[in-house]
C-alpha cells in the first residue's frame, strides 16, 4: 500500500504548539488538506513507583477540556536530551520525587491521527519525594500516592483520566507479568 505524497505543506500557526497544513496527493482521489498538530516531536511520562509499591500519579487541570485529570508527570524531550534524563527531569519537577532506577517500558504515539509526538513511558522505581517542587506557571498539579487498585476504583468511579495514562499501566502490567514468569522459569530451572 502506497503512502500519499505531501504535494504542500504550510505552517499556519507557530507557539507552544504549532499548526501545519498540508494539501495530501491521495492515489486516486482528489487531493485533500491534512491538520497537523505539531508538538515536541518526543516526550517522556514516567509511572513511578514508591518502595511500598503504590503508584505516584498527577491529578492535573488540562485546560482543552477544563477539568484536572488523573495522569503521569512527564513532558517534552529538550533537543538533544535523553528521553530517560527527560523523564527524571520532569518527574522531579512535576512532583518533587526522584528514583534510582528508569526502565523503558515502551513507546507510543498517542493521537496519530492528529499529531506526531512519540512517548517514551518509563517506569521509576523506589521514588521518593525531595521536596522540591519545580512546575511551570501553567502547570496546576496536586501529586498523590495511589494502589493501582485505588486508581482503578477512581477511573471506575468516573474520575477524569489522562489518556497518556492507560500505555503506561498497560506496559507496566505486562512488565510486571514478564518479571513474574522469569522468576518462575529462574526457580524452576533451579530445581532440576
Amino acid at each position: 500500500m502506497s503512502k500519499p505524497l505531501i504535494h504542500s505543506s504550510e505552517l499556519v500557526y507557530k507557539g507552544f504548539f504549532h499548526l501545519r497544513i498540508d494539501k495530501l496527493l491521495l492515489p486516486e482521489k482528489k487531493p485533500l488538506e491534512y491538520t497537523v498538530l505539531m508538538a515536541a516531536k518526543e516526550a517522556s511520562a514516567v509511572l513511578a513507583i514508591t518502595p511500598q509499591g503504590k503508584l505516584i500519579i498527577n491529578r492535573e487541570y488540562r485546560h482543552p477540556v477544563a477539568t484536572y485529570l488523573l495522569g503521569l508527570p512527564g513532558g517534552r524531550v529538550d533537543p538533544g536530551e535523553d528521553p530517560s534524563w527527560a523523564a527524571q527531569r520532569e518527574l522531579e519537577e512535576e512532583t518533587s520525587y526522584i528514583a534510582k532506577e528508569f526502565i523503558l517500558l515502551g513507546t507510543a504515539y498517542p493521537l496519530p491521527a492528529i499529531c506526531d509526538q512519540k512517548i517514551h513511558y518509563y517506569l521509576a522505581k523506589d521514588a521518593t519525594p525531595t521536596g522540591q517542587l519545580k512546575t511551570e506557571p501553567y502547570e496546576l498539579i496536586e501529586t498523590i500516592e495511589l494502589t493501582q487498585e485505588e486508581l482503578f476504583q477512581k477511573i471506575q468511579d468516573g474520575e477524569a483520566v489522562d489518556g497518556v495514562l492507560f500505555p503506561a499501566l498497560a506496559l507496566y502490567n505486562r512488565f510486571f507479568t514478564l518479571q513474574e514468569e522469569s522468576k518462575i522459569d529462574q526457580r524452576s530451572s533451579e530445581k532440576r
